[in-house]
């Protein structure tokens, strides 16, 4: 083979390769940066492409080729393949989802493109539509626009909106009514049929964080800056090990931009754009700072005087939007609590019914303490009737934001210490530093139930002695750290 056929062969094979030439046809004169998140993006979307995946999130900050990839390079390179698809792509305005369709038009009447792809002929195309001799095309609408008459193989929802529409409740509930009862509703195979959506996050309750609360899709995260290690795929047999830190495209954005983005436009709307870290504008009543962390424990076993340690914060129904239950459990000793395990699960009360007792066996718990409300009041008898000594409840008097400040001071001194790594703990974390005006504070108020039990059996520093113990404490957090 020449190395013309070559590229050929590989600009069908490969996505990848795919995204690079059109780069190159859309942007004349400007450098392409390779990078492992393109082949990332490309995987997955490949992945769609081939009916392997029928529902995909990809959640990426902006100027990092999101729509060149797949509102414009995915949609061209699966009509070349086969020009009897179907594809409806949607974005926030008119505007932006005529200028991708005008894209992918430039990119399918290239010459380069119809000597690659030679059986996709355009036999229409406008401003929003564009019809193969196939009857395969693109068909390109607002978010929020009619879908009337229209049906489609891949449905690609880009940016469902824009960064102002966080600010406004009823935007985001009206995006939510779209793909509910329009965009869901189009495809010509409900059951194998695909959507994709691709979006910076701009609110925790955006079209991307209500459809990953179901659990039925799978998600494609890339933050500005990795928060944790991760492991990526970006191909069949190949992964990209990302660390804690790591920039996600420095030649395309270090740091230092990275860092004036964040002092530019405050350090909540960066985490909701750049990080994919959603949350809302104020709180927290406490600050991660605060939280020591440990590495290894010793043999539990080994501890004199310490106690396993579990609170739960149940919830009642297993429907959609309803909270979450949850059990936190810890090693207390010598003043202390550390974090063994989130548990964090919808339950109705059959279930908790079954599951307090079991995570109480698996931890060998000493005491569980059960928040005393609702339907979950009968679960407390039969239980404390069994075994009363493991078995406590606390009934809240307080609100929410009362019951976290009044025990808020036992962690500014340190004294609740979480692991260095675990899987649960981002959400953990995520679901502190936005408390009280999160979507949920399931895992809060946990933590605060097990610290209200605590507070009776821990006293607390005389006043003077508050500020010193504190940085000490911080002090040996900074040093665990490092």
């Amino acid at each position: 083979m020449s190395d013309k056929a070559l590229l050929q062969a590989g600009l069908r094979d490969r996505l990848s390769l795919f995204i690079r030439r059109v780069f190159q046809e859309l942007s004349p004169g400007e450098t392409y940066l390779p990078n492992w998140h393109i082949e990332a993006m490309a995987y997955v979307l490949t992945q769609v492409a081939e009916g392997k995946h029928v529902r995909q999130v990809i959640t990426i900050p902006p100027r990092h080729l999101k729509s060149i990839a797949t509102s414009i390079s995915l949609v061209a390179w699966m009509l070349g393949r086969d020009a009897t698809k179907k594809i409806i792509c949607a974005s926030y305005s008119s505007d932006l989802a005529r200028k991708l369709h005008a894209d992918t038009r430039r990119v399918m009447n290239a010459d380069w493109y119809r000597e690659l792809f030679p059986g996709t002929v355009i036999s229409k195309d406008t401003a929003d539509d564009l019809l193969t001799t196939k009857q395969g095309g693109r068909w390109a609408t607002s978010v929020g626009g009619p879908m009337t008459g229209f049906g489609a193989d891949l449905i690609i929802i880009d940016d469902p909106n824009k960064a102002d529409d966080a600010s406004s409740e009823v935007r985001l509930k009206s995006t939510h009514a779209w793909f509910q009862n329009t965009a869901s509703t189009r495809l010509n195979d409900p059951k194998h049929g695909a959507i994709i959506v691709v979006q910076q996050r701009i609110h925790e309750d955006d079209l991307s964080g209500a459809l990953l609360e179901t659990g039925d899709w799978k998600h494609l995260n890339l933050p500005a800056i990795a928060m944790r290690s991760d492991t990526i795929r970006i191909g069949p047999n190949q992964v990209h090990q990302r660390q804690k830190g790591d920039v996600l495209h420095p030649e395309r954005m270090p740091k230092e931009v990275l860092d004036e983005k964040a002092r530019e436009m405050g350090s909540v709307a960066f985490a909701t754009q750049y990080q994919q870290e959603p949350g809302p504008a104020g709180g927290s009543i406490v600050q991660l700072k605060w939280f020591p962390h440990y590495v290894d424990l010793p043999d539990l076993d080994e501890l004199y005087d310490r106690i396993i340690l579990q609170s739960w914060d149940t919830a009642h129904t297993l429907k959609p939007h309803s909270a979450y239950s949850v059990c936190t459990t810890y090693v207390y000793y010598e003043h202390r609590l550390y974090l063994l395990d989130v548990f964090r699960q919808k339950t109705d009360v059959p279930q908790l019914l079954h599951l307090i007792p079991t995570m109480a066996e698996q931890f060998k718990a000493d005491r569980v303490v059960i928040e005393r409300a609702g339907p979950v009041e009968g679960i407390i008898g039969q239980l404390r009737s069994q075994d009363p000594e493991r078995y406590f409840y606390i009934k809240p008097i307080l609100d929410k934001d009362s019951r976290l400040q009044k025990v808020s001071w036992m962690i500014e001194l340190g004294r609740v210490v979480l692991p260095k790594d675990a899987p649960w703990l981002p959400d953990f974390e995520r679901e502190l530093r936005y408390f009280p005006n999160g979507k949920y504070s399931d895992q809060v108020d946990s933590l605060s139930q097990a610290l209200a039990w605590v507070q009776l059996r821990t006293p607390r520093p005389p006043e003077g002695m508050f500020v010193s113990f504190a940085r000490r404490t911080q002090e040996t957090a900074d040093m665990a750290e490092d």
